[in-house]
């Protein structure tokens, strides 16, 4: 189906209840200003971004092709937020009547330069990063301890699209190591690099599909809320097409994981 549709349609944007989860808005704890401001800097400076408007609260840009140098033209629109931005992109072709799903990977290629823009620690040279927020109504001493629960685990991990927890201890330290499968494809393990319950802990992978691949959790209070922030560096091991899938999963892995922790909160409430 997915096929199907980048040969008839060409013109992508994201929804709340978006059938693709790395097509749902995204969320950042930031206010509106920064958030405009990291917009501003962070796709011109790829290259085959232009801003062609901007009215500070929607933002309209032309994004050209690496090869043939099709524009398509790609729409930013910040919503603000008690605890930050809500970010909606749209993205539409001028000519042809399928994207070849262009459009989805401009919008996620967006998300990813403005995540990586607001990042505290920025990737190396050569790597890939992204930056995953997810804002819930529900109080950090709630929410925060579930991340660091090895029961609950398993509960929020989106097997929906092949994401599987195949080992991890009972008792979590440093140094503790858990083995995952993603996608039904590959399986990878990963080192415990830091254990900071309730607040942060990092993974770091041994061994898998990437050249490079360490993720940061980080939990924190928020007006009337916590947030849970997702980052990620890596390098991709194969070739660039396996960065576009890498962004792609990670996006709607975590997206997915958002919707299975309000969905288990909803449960305990």
């Amino acid at each position: 189906m997915a096929a199907l549709a980048w040969l008839t349609k060409n013109r992508s944007a994201t929804s709340p209840a978006h059938a693709d989860p790395a097509l749902r808005p995204r969320f950042f704890p930031f206010v509106p200003k920064t958030v405009e401001a990291a917009l501003r800097h962070a796709l011109p400076a790829l290259g085959h971004w232009r801003i062609a408007e901007d009215n500070g609260g929607a933002m309209r840009l032309e994004r050209a092709t690496r090869i043939m140098r099709f524009v398509d033209d790609v729409t930013v629109t910040l919503g603000a937020h008690s605890a930050g931005t809500v970010v909606d992109i749209a993205s539409a072709s001028r000519v042809g009547l399928g994207d070849f799903g262009q459009n989805r990977r401009n919008i996620l290629e967006a998300y990813d330069a403005l995540g990586v823009e607001l990042m505290d620690v920025k990737p190396r040279a050569g790597d890939s990063g992204m930056l995953y927020c997810h804002y819930t109504p529900r109080p950090f001493k709630t929410v925060a301890p579930l991340f660091f629960d090895p029961a609950v685990a398993p509960l929020i991990t989106p097997a929906a699209l092949r994401a599987r927890i195949v080992s991890i201890p009972e008792t979590i330290s440093v140094g503790a190591k858990l083995t995952l499968e993603a996608a039904g494809l590959f399986t990878w393990v990963a080192e415990i690099t830091e254990w900071n319950p309730p607040y942060a802990s990092t993974d770091k992978m041994l061994s898998g599909p990437f050249g490079y691949f360490v993720h940061r959790l980080s939990v924190a209070e928020a007006p009337g809320g916590t947030v849970i922030s997702d980052r990620t560096h890596y390098r991709p091991l194969a070739s660039p097409l396996m960065g576009l899938f890498t962004s792609g999963w990670l996006t709607a892995m975590f997206a997915e994981r958002a919707r299975l922790l309000d969905t288990y909160l909803d449960t305990r409430a």
